[in-house]
């Protein structure tokens, strides 16, 4: 998980079967520096971890289990705007651009 839309769930699953019994907990911190409010539900296989970003930018998820950062942790997600709008005077009709990445722009949609 490295780019996930502004206002949305952002999810993350854990398979700690092997790893034995333990809590997870995960932690996220936005742009500005401020706690994310996340959960962490357990799965048959793990857990599942859930957030909604409220900014835009990245932010900070560490994800430990049994009290020990897991492997990668913390890890950097950015949030991003998932649709825009361009309206120009010069053309005859706004469009809707859906960003896939941050870096590109899937399709205009009018």
């Amino acid at each position: 998980m490295t780019d996930v839309p502004v206002g949305k769930d952002a999810r993350l699953t854990a398979n700690t079967v092997e790893a034995g019994p333990g809590q997870a907990k995960l932690t996220v911190v936005s742009p500005s520096g401020q706690p994310v409010p996340a959960t962490v539900e357990p799965a048959p296989e793990g857990f599942t971890g859930k957030f909604v970003p409220q900014e835009l930018g990245p932010h900070t998820v560490n994800v430990s289990y049994a009290e020990q950062p897991i492997p990668g942790s913390p890890f950097r997600v950015t949030a991003s705007q998932v649709w825009f709008d361009y309206c120009d005077d010069a053309l005859p009709q706004c469009f809707r651009l859906r960003i896939v990445q941050s870096i590109g722009v899937h399709g205009l949609y009018s």
